[in-house]
């Protein structure tokens, strides 16, 4: 599989961007590509179009994220594209964020409803791609260790990208996987 990895500067997207070497691309603010910028996603757009996965990773704390899940769904769609894209939501939007200061999940569950409407129209056999959003409860970071919720595990990014695999070239063409949660086992605090 060749996948291109949108935030595949370090941490979890950096680990499967290793994973997946020499087949494997990282696009992010490392390597000047910066999701803020429409043009920029456009282009990552594009590019996306000559691999058969592409992994929607970054997130910078706007709609971002968002816009380029949209961005890569047009594409995707309007080039009868087949593969398999994958995006990064989260366990959290399950639940209420009751911080009204944060907007963390609200961002990301405009992703989760896109992400929905994208999987029904391949269950309907509207594009020959598939999508699936991979919703991880913590993610195992150097960032995340620092989180003063940390429970002492989670997700590496070596499993995201087993995950990845596995769904690549093992679920067949007629199922799809609309998402997926990922939670590592740990002691209750």
């Amino acid at each position: 599989m060749k996948i291109l990895v949108i935030g595949g500067g370090k941490g979890t997207g950096k680990d499967v961007v290793d994973y997946f070497a020499p087949n494997s691309k990282n696009v992010s603010l490392s390597t000047g590509y910066n999701i803020r910028n429409p043009n920029r996603r456009r282009e990552i757009a594009e590019m996306s179009l000559e691999y058969e996965a592409v992994l929607n990773h970054a997130y910078c704390g706007e709609m971002s994220q968002y816009m380029m899940l949209r961005q890569l769904y047009n594409h995707w769609k309007d080039a009868d594209h087949e593969g398999y894209i994958f995006h990064t939501g989260t366990y959290s939007t399950y639940s209420i964020n009751w911080d009204p200061d944060s907007n963390y999940t609200d961002m990301k569950k405009a992703s989760d409803e896109l992400l929905k409407k994208m999987s029904k129209k391949c269950e309907n056999n509207k594009h020959k791609f598939r999508c699936t959003n991979l919703r991880p409860a913590m993610l195992d970071t150097p960032k995340s260790r620092l989180k003063p919720h940390w429970e002492g595990t989670g997700v590496t990014g070596e499993d995201f990208a087993k995950i990845i695999e596995f769904l690549f070239n093992n679920v067949t063409d007629g199922l799809c996987v609309p998402e997926i949660v990922l939670s590592q086992k740990h002691d209750p605090l």
